[in-house]
């Protein structure tokens, strides 16, 4: 890639040329090619990598101030800065969301029945609330009493931490421990 040449192409699309832009794209072309082929973000597939990547370039393009940065550097970093966005918030997600996680709530259970619910899953469902039942009795009273402030109750972290007089990243940091380690023996079982 020249990168006299795609700074020259990126002062020119920033003023308007289309051409410019189709230019650009296509010096971009392979490095994003590369990109979205070894990197995973679940959910998404190479060509929606790829889009993201696309999106990205152009608001780096809009972004862009040629008197303070190169371009190609400031292209390449956005990218990735945004690539590496994507993957963060997809770990986050994933400790929340989707086929691991379970509720702790019994007022959950009214919302999700619907009459389409056959006598087999009703047994499964109850078999893992009863085993979840024993999870959280073998748990110990500290964390007995953290789950059951916050999820039996509905307060907030913030609310316990305040209480026990304990920071609130202790509070969170256990709360994650205790869900991972609820989750994992409850893996184990229904494996």
């Amino acid at each position: 890639m020249d990168y006299n040449y795609v700074e020259s192409l990126a002062i020119n699309a920033k003023q308007g040329d289309e051409k410019s832009k189709e230019l650009i794209i296509k010096e971009f072309e392979s490095y994003i090619s590369s990109l979205s082929r070894n990197t995973f973000i679940y959910g998404y597939d190479v060509s929606d990598i790829k889009s993201e990547c696309y999106k990205t370039l152009f608001t780096c393009l809009k972004l862009y101030n040629f008197k303070n940065h190169r371009f190609v550097a400031y292209a390449i970093n956005g990218i990735k800065q945004h690539l590496h966005y994507l993957i963060r918030s997809d770990n986050y997600r994933s400790i929340f969301e989707g086929k691991k996680v379970f509720s702790l709530l019994d007022n959950d259970e009214d919302s999700l029945i619907c009459d389409d619910i056959t006598a087999e899953e009703s047994i499964c469902n109850q078999s893992d609330y009863d085993f979840l039942s024993k999870l959280i009795n073998n748990l110990s009273e500290d964390e007995k009493e953290l789950i059951s402030f916050i999820f039996y109750n509905g307060n907030s972290a913030k609310d316990y931490s305040r209480l026990k007089n304990i920071p609130y990243t202790t509070v969170i940091y256990r709360r994650d421990n205790i869900l991972r380690k609820l989750h994992s023996h409850f893996l184990e079982v229904n494996v």
